[in-house]
């Protein structure tokens, strides 16, 4: 019965492993403590451009040197000693410099929410995951959101400062 059970429980693992690599909505990098690339799902490779074979092994750092530039590398480093971080749009806009998917903005590079986190086995840190979630449709939306709404005050201003004359017309 037990070995059923460890069957199924590897079964399942594997799927979950295909699924991130190939449908997961979201891009998926793993990195060795020398921070070389030991995975890239699927949609790093549709967004990136780079397919996992032309990279695996390669040094993040070397692949994408503005990383350092950035002053980035820190997070990195944190995760490798069992620290997790999360790089927001708001302070960084992005985690690697992929092209935006939309045209039709001015922006040059794609707007993402980054989760750098280490990866454990049996309680040590083999490893580093990189999530990074495209945000820049949802911060396209919000700045939208947010010049209607400075707008809508402005004419709510207006209007009151209209209704509290004694001469509207002036």
């Amino acid at each position: 019965m037990s070995d059923v059970i460890d069957n199924t429980t590897s079964h399942r693992q594997q799927a979950l492993l295909s699924w991130i690599q190939q449908f997961a909505p979201y891009g998926v990098v793993t990195l060795d403590e020398s921070f070389r690339i030991q995975s890239w799902n699927h949609w790093m490779e549709l967004y990136s451009g780079k397919r996992l074979a032309d990279i695996i092994g390669r040094n993040l750092f070397t692949l994408f040197p503005d990383l350092e530039e950035r002053k980035l590398a820190s997070h990195f480093e944190r995760a490798l000693q069992g620290e997790s971080s999360v790089l927001s749009t708001a302070l960084h806009h992005y985690l690697l410099p992929l092209p935006s998917p939309f045209r039709e903005t001015s922006r040059s590079h794609m707007l993402q929410t980054a989760r750098i986190t280490p990866l454990f086995f049996e309680g040590n840190v083999c490893g580093i995951v990189v999530v990074i979630e495209d945000v820049t449709q949802r911060e396209g939306q919000a700045d939208i959101l947010a010049k209607q709404h400075r707008r809508d005050e402005l004419l709510s201003w207006a209007l009151a400062q209209l209704l509290e004359t004694d001469h509207p017309a002036k």
